[in-house]
């Protein structure tokens, strides 16, 4: 099973890679924002943002909708704002081994109560792929396309232990946001 998992893995982030760019969303990532938000006690949260990222998004230009979203990151090029907690992640993630995370949608679901659209895809990161959801909102503002989510999970679902630090603790409950402004090319 584990080969089978390192296998998809590899495929996943290859297929990621080579797909890079190849949608006609086109991502200004001077206005644009990947990351993710944690809390730790005593109370205090932290972002990280991913400083670089490779996507494949295609929206229908007339309906406004996703019709493929791919994105990945490495966890590397995360920045907390902090070098030593962001060393200190890179060694809780094992970034030697597991260097990549990757969201592929599968499929979309009814809006949800905000009225936000609701995709459905799988997340891989530390050599495990798991189903989660994104809700999002994707706007046009003269020739700009914004395109905004979030989602959140437990990274305890994909092997990763609770970071502890004396009697300081990492609240599992991550929280996955981004702030994507671009064009439609044709």
């Amino acid at each position: 099973m584990q080969i089978h998992q390192k296998v998809l893995y590899l495929l996943l982030s290859s297929l990621t890679v080579s797909a890079a760019f190849a949608g006609n969303f086109k991502i200004d990532k001077d206005k644009s924002e990947l990351a993710a938000t944690m809390h730790a006690s005593p109370p205090h949260g932290f972002t990280s943002v991913a400083k670089n990222y490779v996507y494949d998004i295609e929206i229908d230009p007339e309906t406004l909708s996703v019709n493929k979203a791919v994105c990945s990151f490495k966890f590397a090029d995360l920045d907390s704002g902090k070098n030593s907690r962001d060393k200190k992640m890179c060694k809780w993630m094992n970034v030697e081994k597991y260097p990549k995370a990757a969201f592929e949608m599968k499929s979309q679901l009814p809006d949800n109560a905000s009225n936000e659209h609701v995709a459905r895809g799988s997340f891989t990161m530390h050599g495990v792929e798991r189903p989660i959801t994104i809700a999002y909102t994707l706007k046009r503002e003269g020739k700009q396309i914004i395109l905004d989510g979030h989602c959140q999970f437990d990274h305890k679902d994909w092997g990763l232990e609770q970071v502890r630090l004396l009697f300081f603790a990492v609240d599992t409950l991550l929280k996955p946001h981004f702030h994507l402004v671009g064009t439609l090319e044709q």
